[in-house]
């Protein structure tokens, strides 16, 4: 006799949200937001700086919120899209969690918000969790987060490591990323100041200006646990950081797939044509299509002339987009399109050194020939990639600006790439006079902070070991203090109008 055979029936974790309150922390009920740091964890952190160390500005207070995974990444995307969550689908206390998420990312602006992944025991299978589904709806998040929110998204050691297995060509575009080994002990950052200090990130700005002593170089030197990701960039990659170039109708040996769009004054004409060698040209392609379309305004206002062409080696490889634009067509909108990716590339540090050891080309002798090392942005080096920022094109519903806003870059999404934690800092390339110049910007002169670091350094003998010792600890607590995104920008600019009457 036949068996009927059960279904099996999942449960999901449902995970879980919290508002971090740290006991020397300003009263969160009250005061301007200046930013908004979502940590989402899985398991054990290996990294739970933003959850754990105070993140100070003298411009408002820094809401931090800790998010444990599991379905509740699905009532993130929906409550900021601004859909109610029913009750029978949670508690009165996590909807109001929620909402008040919503509310404080909506006053510091999407550009002041940054989802954090920590480095964290379930990443640690180099996929975002064991199921497949909670494996989806992170990327279902990430993605939301870069295409359609446009805020920072940041991954670290194991967060980096699950985000290159689990990354989704159809939401983010090709991944430029490969793991090529790993560092047990410590490695060495190496950089241009100066790109630092422009960068959408406050912690990155911070290093910039405490390691800027005129000559174009810092560095950092930062511990690492046993099996932190060594990576780099894929060639592709490289060669957009380096210099990007249109193509026009790429076509692979064996797949391509082309789409015309032209418009008149009679009207707006689209031709599509679709190799016959690739029947099943599917979800990925026409995902792009539509994340294209969304972007340069097709379908609302097509631009008068423009061609784009997707290709991929096989039906799973990543797929280019390239576009060619007339002039009339809107460049700022397409120019990302430009190089075939989605994004654009910028290498903030490299690592030059990793366990003592320096970093040469036959470090990359067994990762294949699609891979090469990394060159910092204004820097004449090359190493691993340390920090790399990935640029997606401006989100198409833009919110309203400021009266005063309207030469302000608009909001886009973003990804950060990160090899170690700042929690694990050891070294900061810095002397006396940057450190304090810097802890009087930031904390401003009548802090306290900035008071007892001041009171330290003057006391101790200058070049002592006790010195060098206060000026790593000041500066350690500078960097990780500071939110790895940008602050709001309304305050920034009245903290900048201060400044520049009080000088």
């Amino acid at each position: 006799m036949a068996t009927r055979s059960k279904k099996r029936n999942v449960n999901f974790p449902k995970g879980s949200i919290e508002l971090i309150k740290h006991k020397n922390s300003s009263e969160m009920e009250n005061g301007e937001v200046a930013a908004v740091v979502v940590s989402v964890v899985s398991g054990t952190s290996y990294d739970s700086l933003f959850r754990k160390v105070p993140q100070d500005s003298d411009m408002g207070k820094i809401c931090t919120y800790s998010i444990k995974a599991g379905t509740i990444l699905e009532k993130i995307i929906r409550t900021l899209q601004g859909e109610p969550i029913k009750n029978l689908e949670t508690s009165s206390e996590e909807a109001k969690v929620l909402q008040q998420l919503k509310d404080n990312c909506d006053k510091a602006g999407r550009d002041a918000v940054c989802f954090n992944f920590e480095c964290c025991s379930h990443y640690s299978g180099k996929h975002f969790g064991s199921l497949k589904a909670i494996q989806r709806m992170h990327m279902d998040l990430i993605g939301y987060l870069v295409n359609e929110y446009g805020c920072l998204c940041m991954f670290s050691d194991f967060s980096l490591k699950a985000l290159i297995k689990d990354w989704d060509s159809s939401l983010l575009g090709p991944n430029p990323f490969v793991e090529v080994g790993s560092i047990s002990r410590s490695f060495r950052l190496k950089f241009n100041p100066e790109i630092l200090k422009n960068s959408p990130s406050a912690q990155l700005e911070t290093v910039g200006n405490l390691c800027d002593k005129g000559h174009g170089e810092g560095s950092t030197i930062v511990g690492a646990m046993g099996g932190t990701i060594a990576y780099t960039l894929k060639k592709f990659a490289a060669d957009e950081v380096k210099a990007p170039t249109p193509t026009k109708h790429v076509t692979r040996n064996r797949q391509k797939e082309a789409i015309a769009v032209m418009g008149n004054d009679s009207g707006q004409k689209e031709l599509v044509e679709l190799d016959s060698r690739i029947p099943e040209a599917g979800a990925v392609q026409k995902s792009f299509l539509r994340r294209f379309f969304s972007i340069c305004g097709c379908g609302a206002s097509i631009p008068n002339a423009a061609e784009v062409s997707l290709s991929a080696e096989t039906i799973d490889a990543p797929v280019a987009v390239n576009v060619v634009a007339d002039s009339k067509s809107t460049s700022a909108k397409t120019a990302a399109f430009e190089s075939g990716v989605p994004y654009t590339v910028q290498v903030l540090t490299i690592a030059d050194q990793a366990d003592n050891s320096q970093i040469t080309e036959s470090y990359l002798e067994e990762a294949g020939d699609d891979v090469i090392l990394c060159a910092a942005a204004g820097l004449d080096k090359t190493g691993l990639a340390g920090h790399v920022l990935l640029e997606y094109p401006p989100i198409a519903d833009q919110p309203p600006k400021e009266e005063d806003e309207e030469d302000d870059e608009p909001i886009r999404g973003r990804i950060l790439a990160s090899c170690g934690h700042w929690i694990e800092l050891m070294k900061v390339d810095t002397n006396v006079d940057r450190l304090l110049h810097v802890a009087e910007r930031e904390w401003g002169v009548k802090s306290p902070q900035y008071q007892n670091a001041k009171m330290e350094m003057m006391n101790a003998t200058a070049g002592s070991t006790m010195q060098k010792e206060n000026m790593q600890k000041w500066s350690h607590q500078l960097v990780q203090s500071r939110a790895p995104h940008k602050y709001n920008r309304r305050l920034v600019k009245a903290k900048k109008a201060r400044l520049e009457e009080s000088s």
